[in-house]
């Protein structure tokens, strides 16, 4: 029954695991250093260590009691998975989530799950199959099948690639690039396995010696286990926000509404707030605010001959989650990807000019 158990287990893990990146779809006020930040900030430092200090009693005594050689292996293995991780941030804009998680993942399992069966481990992972018993050759056989998978999956990748290069669109670097980063990726990857794999025996020991129950024993091989790769994968967006200056979006709680008038002449905007809806129940004073905006120039603008019709200029509206820059940059970003024409090329940048708008305050 233990076993079905933990074969259930690991299908969960593996579920949640393979949909870990699907959130980034649904973000709008978050950008992905900003989900990185705060989601290996709790899972790899206040999580574990929250379970460690109030779980494992004499907790710091046992650690003390650790070879300093096995704290130093952990966090080698540590560091490589935190390469591994920039590496996979790096190549979600190159190359795309899909193929990146595809030939991440196929190869990191497939170093993770045979190299312990060639080389022991520590703890539960001593008495891993070998190479040539039944189980090591089931497991070969399925590590087969996910490198066919990552074959196919590069082979894809350059497909696309070269539809893109023919369609001259955008692209975050060449392909092969972003192959052989993720390739790399893909075997550092197993760090985070290793890192457990041979260090988990002696922490485990020390922390029950200690009165530690099994669960929160292994809990202490992670926070200690892992600061090496915790100290990349929260350095990292921490040096993307600092870049970027989008700090501020941690903080900003609030929506802004942006706009912009598609007209090159005199133009005006108008807000009126009216404070006495605030008196009737249901309305707050955001539901009594109204604007218009138009064209603004000295009657009359123009005469409209009868039967005659005009299309009036567009107004692009928008809502955003973040500070004044993060709302300015997506209007921007909107008027590129949808306004303005494809720049042509070897011509130089656009060159905008304009008048300020007039004011109207009721």
């Amino acid at each position: 029954m233990a076993t079905v158990w933990g074969a259930l287990t690991v299908v969960l893990a593996g579920l949640v695991q393979g949909s870990g990146v699907w959130p980034m779809k649904l973000l709008r006020k978050y950008k992905f250093e900003h989900l990185w930040f705060l989601a290996m900030l709790v899972g790899l430092v206040i999580a574990p260590w929250v379970i460690t200090l109030t779980l494992c009693p004499e907790q710091w005594q046992a650690y003390h009691e650790i070879g300093t050689s096995t704290l130093l292996k952990a966090n080698s293995f540590a560091l490589a998975w935190g390469v591994a991780d920039v590496l996979c941030g790096l190549c979600f804009v190159r190359i795309g989530v899909a193929l990146t998680g595809g030939i991440l993942t196929g190869l990191g399992v497939s170093v993770g799950v045979t190299l312990p069966m060639i080389i022991k481990g520590s703890g539960l992972f001593s008495g891993a199959p070998k190479l040539g018993s039944p189980a090591g050759k089931a497991v070969l056989v399925g590590v087969a099948v996910m490198l066919v998978g990552v074959v196919l999956a590069a082979f894809a990748g350059f497909g696309r690639d070269r539809i893109l290069r023919s369609t001259d669109q955008p692209r975050s670097g060449s392909f092969v690039g972003g192959l052989i980063m993720v390739v790399i990726a893909g075997a550092l990857s197993a760090g985070i396995s290793f890192a457990f794999v041979y260090n988990q025996g002696p922490i485990v020991s020390a922390m029950k010696a200690h009165g530690a129950g099994d669960i929160p024993a292994n809990f202490a091989v992670w926070a200690i286990g892992l600061l090496g790769g915790a100290l990349i994968n929260v350095t990292y967006p921490i040096y993307l926000m600092t870049k970027s200056g989008s700090w501020g979006v941690l903080n900003a709680m609030g929506e802004l509404f942006i706009g912009e008038l598609a007209w090159t002449g005199g133009y005006s905007f108008d807000f009126d707030l009216d404070p006495e809806m605030e008196k009737f129940p249901g309305l707050d004073a955001a539901a009594a605010l109204t604007f218009s905006a138009g064209p603004d120039a000295p009657a009359p603008l123009r005469m409209i001959a009868p039967g005659e019709t005009v299309t009036t200029p567009e107004m692009h509206l928008g809502l955003v989650f973040g500070d004044l820059d993060n709302a300015v940059q997506a209007m921007h970003t909107h008027l590129r990807r949808s306004v303005f024409l494809p720049q042509a090329r070897g011509r130089a940048a656009w060159v905008e000019s304009g008048i300020g708008p007039g004011q109207n305050h009721d």
